[in-house]
């Protein structure tokens, strides 16, 4: 006999798959998900309530623009930003609230003990991963923060790319 798991088990079953949460004593909270404020329109997606549409480095680099009237990628944004540019300091922090709010949403959703951050700009310790962790735990539950580790991934921008490798050369011909 399957057994099922309510709301308010350490575990829970969603699409045929069980979730095991870090702590082992707290339900995902589906309550707490994903809340992003609508606040502009950048021309990212279709959709004005897209986490990507606010938490991307196309939105960044959109809201860098914006706020500057500078075309820069995410990379230049980081090196004026840490070289004091007061506006794009404010641009970065804005954006990190966003980044924030999704993580949030997603530990609470399946309280994972690690969280993975990879693109090119994962590398930014300072100005990306430092603040993006305090962020991120100062808001979320107590019990769910205690286990959850936010990371870059060791394999920056490349992950995209070597993981289609793998697939490649793991497929049958």
């Amino acid at each position: 006999m399957e057994k099922s798991y309510s709301a308010f088990t350490s575990q829970s079953k969603a699409v045929g798959v069980l979730f095991h949460s870090a702590s082992n004593s707290t339900a995902p909270r589906l309550y707490r998900s994903v809340c992003l404020p609508i606040w502009r329109s950048f021309p990212v997606c279709c959709s004005s309530g897209c986490y990507e549409r606010y938490a991307s480095t196309t939105a960044l680099v959109a809201r860098a623009e914006a706020a500057t009237g500078l075309h820069r990628n995410g990379l230049e944004i980081f090196r004026d930003a840490g070289a004091g540019d007061e506006t794009l300091l404010r641009v970065l922090d804005a954006w990190l609230d966003d980044v924030a709010a999704g993580l949030r949403g997603l530990a609470h959703i399946f309280n994972p003990s690690l969280i993975l951050i990879g693109g090119g700009v994962s590398a930014q310790k300072t100005l990306l991963m430092d603040p993006l962790r305090a962020k991120v735990l100062s808001g979320i539950m107590p019990r769910f923060s205690e286990h959850l580790r936010i990371e870059p991934a060791a394999l920056g921008n490349d992950a995209g790319l070597l993981g289609a490798l793998k697939f490649f050369l793991d497929s049958p011909s």
